[in-house]
């Protein structure tokens, strides 16, 4: 087998799934080198057995692509006169009405008009770097080989006259490549021989994981999910309110096309920190954050960022993110999973094992800006305990704690969200600061410091739907959708 194949034969690795479609947009090729880059790019993506289905569409003259045949690659050729111009979008749109199509793959451009591409519906764009780097305003620093453009919404709304524009979704977001597709802070400018390292095809990996999820997860589900994206354009606003604070809430950052919402892939959480930092969030400590909010002195656009349970993907996937963006995070490790002595109900008995941090693991990520909480010692519902057990439970993983990290440990999160008024009384006899419920929203001077507001993060969110969430556009849903089906188990 090819190597290149090799590499990208992961993309769908369930059997009987069907492909993805692709559909490679490129201008006529005038040059030798444009054309060969089209043929590769086509062979690349069309080796990958049962991965993909590839289309080719070329804007420009007719005559001038009569020479070029791809084998097993059909070729559409779409007469204009500007296949850089803005005139080129209807009929490209009209093409795409007539097909399925899941990914849109720009080649060969110069420019691109992004603005009215995502105004005609296309919900998957990726971009080669030279027409990345073009448009990037902001003079984000080339990943040389891939860089990778999402348009999320599938039409922008109008706006009505005199209302305050909603931001959607960024039209471009460059892709921060995780580091299980390649080593953490290496320069991808130099080429490799390793076929599973190149940036492009980490890329389309990546991807089309996302892809095959997010048909997994809207399954069934299209009415509620018209019925939630109305629901949360209706209530995003501009930018957060004054003096609030959101805190994420994840779990597992982990390379997967199962349906586990629990786990959000390492391409969709290095897309969300990418985001975070272009649209100027401040992504505090968490302790450093609850004082700012007590004080009233949050900077606009104030987040924390929180991972429950204690992982390990925490550490080989997520922390190495974190780290190339600068952002501080806090870990609620449950202390009897790093000690072999317990595992995640969800994940019993599952193949391969589901594994955690380390206690070394811990203490080199202390080091390095991410701080830890406490989550209890086995992971049960607080509320189905004695006030005797539940405070066994929490003051045994705040010792282990301690010594592990060296710090007192002043924060808590509750497992599942469950809690009663007992347990505040627990809490503050131990020493601790502040716990965290699963409740939706941001949080404000007032909020209670015990029953602190966090946003879940789940392994169904799009970029879009994340976006969304920062919005605050899904506080009510998820409100209402917890107190209907409560949080998950």
């Amino acid at each position: 087998m090819n190597p290149d194949t090799k590499a990208l034969s992961s993309v769908v690795p369930r059997e009987g799934s069907p492909p993805l479609s692709v559909c490679l947009l490129s201008p006529v090729p005038e040059s030798r080198e444009a054309r060969e880059r089209l043929e590769h790019t086509v062979a690349l993506i069309s080796s990958a057995p049962s991965g993909f289905s590839v289309a080719i569409v070329l804007l420009g003259d007719p005559d001038r692509a009569g020479g070029l045949r791809v084998e097993g690659s059909p070729v559409t050729v779409i007469p204009v006169r500007d296949p850089h111009g803005v005139s080129a979008i209807g009929p490209f749109r009209n093409y795409l009405q007539k097909v399925r199509c899941d990914l849109v793959h720009l080649l060969n451009f110069s420019r691109i008009p992004w603005a009215c591409l995502g105004a005609v519906g296309l919900s998957r764009i990726m971009a080669d770097p030279l027409l990345s780097e073009r448009e990037s305003a902001g003079g984000t620093s080339p990943l040389a080989l891939f860089v990778s453009a999402f348009i999320v919404e599938e039409k922008v709304p109008q706006q009505p006259a005199g209302k305050t524009r909603v931001p959607l979704p960024s039209r471009r977001a460059v892709l921060d490549l995780p580091p299980s597709m390649g080593q953490g802070g290496e320069s991808f400018g130099g080429g490799t021989n390793d076929p599973a390292r190149d940036p492009k095809i980490r890329g389309y990996r990546g991807l089309c994981h996302n892809l095959v999820r997010e048909k997994a997860f809207s399954k069934g589900r299209r009415g509620r999910t018209l019925v939630r994206r109305a629901v949360s354009r209706l209530f995003a606003r501009p930018s957060p309110p004054p003096g609030t604070l959101r805190i994420l809430m994840y779990h597992r950052v982990a390379e997967t096309t199962d349906r586990d919402i629990l786990t959000v892939t390492p391409f969709s959480f290095a897309q969300q920190m990418s985001w975070l930092s272009g649209e100027g969030w401040t992504v505090l400590p968490l302790g450093s954050a609850l004082a700012c909010l007590e004080s009233g002195s949050l900077p606009p656009r104030a987040v924390a960022i929180t991972f429950d349970d204690g992982y390990r993907d925490n550490y080989d996937e997520a922390y190495p993110i974190l780290r190339r963006h600068g952002h501080p995070a806090t870990v609620f490790p449950v202390t009897g999973f790093v000690l072999g002595e317990s595992e995640h109900r969800r994940y019993r008995g599952a193949c391969p094992p589901v594994p955690y941090l380390t206690v070394e693991q811990i203490r080199e990520m202390k080091g390095n800006g991410i701080d830890f909480g406490g989550h209890t010692h086995t992971h049960p519902l607080l509320s189905s305990l004695s006030v005797e057990a539940a405070t066994e439970e929490i003051s045994r993983a705040k010792k282990l704690l301690e010594e592990w990290t060296g710090e007192k440990s002043t924060l808590f999160a509750y497992p599942n969200g469950v809690y009663s008024r007992d347990h505040f009384r627990i809490l503050d006899g131990l020493g601790y600061e502040a716990a965290f419920s699963v409740h939706p929203g941001a949080n404000r001077a007032g909020t209670l410091r015990w029953i602190l507001r966090r946003t879940e993060v789940s392994g169904r969110d799009s970029l879009g739907d994340f976006i969304q969430k920062m919005n605050g556009g899904l506080d009510l849903w998820h409100g209402l959708y917890q107190g209907v089906r409560g949080f998950y188990r």
